[in-house]
């Protein structure tokens, strides 16, 4: 059984599924947009400092919740985070990990900074599987092998 349909049940970690949809929209001109997806909106609870990739600055001088919305989309990112009353940190925190982000790793504010927040979740469209858009390059009953796919600097044994 080959490696990621055993561990991470057929889908890859974000970075990697995420180019290889593009590369997949880019030759499909019937497809639809590559940044689609869905977003979950919760009260509350937050990756307190953590992912924090970019930080925008009294964000609603300048841009509306879509709009922060197409730059995570846009920048694959995993989420954005906005304060949501009193005290107010006045700035949108924008969030990339490189696992699929839930509300259930999220922490209530009470364990972090205490500031009423929103956060958006971006879930891209699940076409995330490898596996639907590579072909094998060799199939025998005990390994699939594929081309050009590597796990990056990960699990290397000298």
């Amino acid at each position: 059984m080959w490696f990621y349909e055993k561990h991470f049940k057929g889908k890859l970690p974000l970075n990697i599924m995420r180019s290889v949809y593009e590369d997949f929209y880019k030759n499909n001109e019937n497809s639809e947009d590559p940044y689609a997806g869905e977003w979950e909106e919760h009260e509350n609870i937050d990756m307190c400092n953590q992912g924090d990739v970019e930080i925008i600055h009294n964000w609603k001088a300048t841009h509306s919740i879509q709009d922060l919305k197409n730059i995570v989309a846009r920048k694959h990112y995993s989420a954005f985070t906005v304060s949501n009353g009193q005290p107010s940190f006045g700035h949108a925190a924008l969030k990339k990990f490189n696992f699929e982000l839930t509300a259930d790793l999220c922490e209530p504010i009470t364990r972090c900074c205490n500031h009423p927040c929103r956060i958006y979740i971006y879930k891209p469209l699940k076409v995330w599987s490898i596996l639907d858009y590579v072909k094998p390059a060799v199939n025998d009953d005990n390994w699939v092998a594929y081309r050009n796919i590597d796990m990056c600097g990960q699990g290397d044994v000298r």
